[in-house]
């Protein structure tokens, strides 16, 4: 009885302490500490436990205590599909004054999942008003998108209720060496269903993902002959996309049977499905072909190149998925705290950053941002440069001055221009510090992408863009074009819906069914016939076993059986 007294005595009061600890740290965070928590997919910040420079939540704390003279906590904790965050954010709903709140102060969904959200008034608007370096640093043609997608009955954009974090697109990722994928494969979702790739690529695991792979392919013929019309001058870009938006989202029965049918054929043809997988097996040379998000295929092709390897990425000429993840403040967030931390993340400095780490493209832009996008993928060239000038490198008793080659004026453009259309140039060569030693020339071939349509910050005027966002590199389809595509890209992608509830049955039954492939019906006859034999035959076991028939144990050897009993 002492016993069960003092171990009841001991768990009263560790559930004392515990509570004191739990409640006390609630309670000093009321009292002296605001709390921010935040919810984000998993990897999609830049961290970093040895660099506080790098880590953008202690560098939002430090921030905001800074600024305001308050010290913030930020909680936080990550999702790895847009349906785990919406199914959590349920789960710990609760209402409070007669309010709906959520456990979150601030999510990061997709834009399909965004729409869903809003039209189950499960967010909280923006106040604009709130979010000055967003408003100034993101992109019109990001924050323009954002005003055209809207709820199914058309009541709310999400603009109001999102702040655009990454954006992107979808397509393969592949390997030309030695012979192994053809480039021009690469432009036509027809690659996977080619059978000299047999057993070489993974798709998503994912039914909205791999849809758009099937409709891409089922309506090939239809999608590329919208393309050619759009490229005649018959088609605006809004009646473009709007004919591209209607194939991408066609969920009747025709095309999900024509989808079904796709992937179910398709099965065979790969080397398997994968969520986060083929982004590894891809750089290790597993697989020739992946079909992946424009980030992942940009930390593919990092990774394989440390190897020795060139990956590229292609977004198939019949038009693609671009998405976009923003934030948002669910029910019952705190406003002011979940704005700052946008507004934050919207400085050039942590959109940087956070690139960086990611390998997906932010939805900040303007001039600082250009030159970052610059510093890493812009062709850099030695031109003559005076003795003293800052900046001046001295290499073999020759001057030379550095320079981004988009900044050379035409006429200097013109003298390294050949015939053949390429251009012979002095290119620096550097030490682990990124200092110039010496120079070498060669002869490359440039290729000059028309960024304007992203790095604008302010709406169209009269004067239209600002036409000098030229990216200058010497690459094509490799990183500089995976994180900014061109418009003509651009301009064949297209956002999927959030789909219905009946809708989203439909296209999950055809999706199991197309990864568990045909099943012949014979042959689920005589499976079935089997099972009855089977279940038959123990019936008829059971029954002689009850009867006393069979397995009946014999007494030993020597002993006189006197009663059943």
């Amino acid at each position: 009885m002492k016993k069960i007294l003092s171990i009841v005595l001991i768990a009263a009061l560790l559930g004392v302490v515990i509570g004191y600890c739990f409640l006390g740290a609630d309670s000093g965070a009321q009292e002296g500490v605001r709390v921010l928590r935040v919810y984000n997919w998993e990897e999609y910040i830049s961290e970093d436990d040895e660099d506080e420079s790098l880590d953008i939540i202690t560098l939002f704390e430090k921030y905001y205590e800074e600024t305001y003279g308050e010290k913030v906590v930020v909680e936080y904790s990550t999702f790895g599909t847009n349906e785990n965050m919406y199914n959590e954010l349920n789960l710990s709903k609760k209402t409070v004054d007669g309010k709906i709140e959520y456990s979150y102060d601030l999510v990061c969904p997709s834009e399909y999942m965004l729409l869903k959200m809003m039209s189950e008034d499960m967010l909280e608007p923006l106040d604009h008003d709130k979010l000055p370096s967003y408003m100034e640093n993101s992109s019109a043609y990001i924050r323009n998108l954002f005003k055209g997608l809207k709820t199914a009955d058309g009541s709310k954009n999400l603009y109001d209720y999102a702040a655009c974090y990454m954006w992107g697109t979808m397509g393969f990722v592949i390997n030309p060496e030695e012979g192994k994928v053809n480039a021009d494969d690469a432009k036509s979702w027809s690659l996977l269903w080619n059978d000299k790739y047999g057993g070489t690529a993974t798709i998503k695991d994912s039914v909205r993902d791999s849809y758009i792979v099937a409709l891409g392919y089922c309506y090939r013929d239809e999608l590329l002959g919208l393309k050619a019309k759009y490229e005649n001058g018959q088609l605006t870009d809004d009646e473009y996309n709007a004919k591209l938006t209607e194939i991408y989202n066609r969920t009747d029965e025709e095309s999900i049977e024509l989808s079904g049918k796709a992937l179910t054929e398709l099965k065979d043809k790969l080397y398997g499905y994968e969520v986060d997988s083929g982004k590894k097996e891809m750089a290790q040379g597993k697989i020739w072909i992946n079909f992946a998000w424009s980030g992942d295929a940009v930390y593919t092709m990092d990774v394989a190149e440390e190897d020795g390897t060139e990956l590229y990425y292609y977004v198939p000429d019949e038009g693609s998925n671009i998405f976009f993840d923003g934030w948002a403040m669910p029910k019952g967030a705190d406003k002011e705290l979940a704005q700052e931390f946008i507004n934050f993340l919207a400085s050039t400095n942590s959109a940087c950053l956070n690139m960086d780490y990611i390998g997906y493209t932010s939805a900040i832009a303007g001039d600082d941002m250009f030159y970052n996008a610059v510093d890493w993928y812009g062709t850099y060239v030695l031109v003559d440069g005076a003795e003293n000038a800052e900046g001046v490198v001295e290499l073999d008793g020759k001057f030379y001055e550095e320079v981004y080659f988009g900044d050379l004026s035409q006429e200097e453009k013109d003298k390294c221009k050949n015939a053949n259309g390429t251009y012979t140039l002095l290119l620096p060569e550097y030490d682990e510090d990124y200092n110039v030693i010496s120079a070498s020339e060669e002869t490359l071939e440039l290729y000059a992408t028309d960024l304007s349509y992203f790095f604008n910050t302010v709406e169209e005027g009269e004067d239209g863009y600002d036409d000098g966002y030229i990216l200058w590199t010497n690459e094509k389809n490799r990183q500089a074009f995976t994180q900014y595509p061109d418009f003509d890209t651009v301009s064949r992608c297209t956002v999927m819906k959030s789909f219905s509830d009946d809708e989203i049955r439909s296209l999950n039954n055809m999706w199991e069914t197309a990864k568990v492939g045909d099943t012949n019906l014979g042959l689920i006859f005589i499976v079935l016939g089997i099972i009855a034999v089977l279940i038959a035959a123990a019936a008829i076991l059971l029954r002689l076993y009850k009867d006393g028939k069979i397995f009946q144990p014999k007494p030993p050897k020597g002993w006189k059986l006197v009663s059943e009993e």
